[in-house]
């Protein structure tokens, strides 16, 4: 930084003022660039494509509200968090077969297309895609969406004092006296691999995220995603501290695995080298149905 006695100094000085003055007198005359600014505030303040503090996506163009359909010893409902492929940051977008397959928002119930409701992006996602093939299979009638992730999380931020942990809370009281969940399903890892978190810290974490769950006393089955890397990231090997972290996770009660996309959804079925592209959501919803099944007492002898 230039000292008072430097010339520089002074003419840091003089160009902030002039670009003061300058932007002062573009504001009471509305000369350039002030009204082409206004504008565009203006234009994104129109938008119907909005945003909110959590980067949760709260509306889109073109989506349609459906009464809610009641739940059945048949409906999914999916509880869908993580970082961006839990997301709508995925390559191919799906419309849901029909209105038994909803997105889940803020106490109303949407037609499922992408991208979701509730999460981050604005692009393709495989919720909508899982959701069509469970009924379509008829191992159920319905499936409910409730699409919460968020690009580039880590698990401490899902955990308790993380900025997404009031998240978490504020979509499960949503839930409350309208659906009860039955499948938790969590795509992360990613973020913590390239942040270096430790195993320990991991597994610790995602503990509080699991506790701040049991605590609204939910006890749906958590289905962890070995996820971890991406073709991207040289230094990324199979046996890394968060993979081992997530295998560990599974021996806790109610906590199942889910798909390996480390190693299911290859480098090809990345559109940019992290995010599914339309082959990578067939891989990983086809490893989907081959784990989640309806409650046993809902299933046809």
């Amino acid at each position: 930084m230039p000292q008072m006695h430097d010339p520089k100094f002074w003419l840091i000085i003089l160009a902030a003022f002039l670009g003061y003055v300058c932007g002062l007198k573009s504001g009471l005359d509305h000369l350039w660039p002030y009204p082409q600014v206004k504008s565009l505030k203006d234009r994104l303040a129109r938008s119907p494509i909005q945003f909110d503090g959590f980067e949760r996506l709260v509306a889109f163009p073109g989506k349609q509200t459906v009464p809610c359909p009641a739940q059945t010893p048949r409906t999914a409902v999916l509880f869908t968090f993580g970082q961006s492929n839990s997301a709508n940051h995925q390559g191919q977008r799906y419309v849901g077969v029909d209105d038994r397959v909803v997105n889940f928002f803020d106490g109303r119930c949407y037609l499922a297309s992408s991208p979701l409701l509730g999460a981050s992006g604005f692009l393709g996602e495989s919720w909508t895609l899982l959701g069509n093939k469970l009924v379509e299979s008829g191992r159920f009638d319905r499936a409910i969406i409730v699409s919460a992730g968020i690009g580039g999380s880590s698990v401490a931020d899902w955990a308790a004092d993380g900025r997404l942990n009031q998240l978490l809370q504020h979509t499960l009281d949503g839930l409350q006296g309208a659906y009860r969940v039955t499948h938790f399903l969590w795509h992360q890892g990613h973020a913590d691999f390239l942040q270096g978190t430790s195993e320990r810290d991991y597994s610790a974490r995602f503990a509080s995220v699991l506790a701040t769950i049991r605590a609204r006393n939910v006890s749906a089955p958590v289905y962890v995603c070995k996820n971890s890397g991406s073709a991207d990231t040289s230094a990324w090997v199979p046996d890394n501290p968060v993979r081992s972290a997530q295998d560990s996770l599974v021996e806790r009660k109610l906590v199942f695995a889910g798909p390996d996309t480390d190693l299911d959804v290859t480098p090809a079925d990345r559109y940019d080298g992290q995010h599914f592209s339309a082959s990578g959501q067939e891989k990983f919803v086809n490893s989907w149905l081959q784990i989640l099944r309806p409650p046993l007492s809902s299933r046809e002898n």
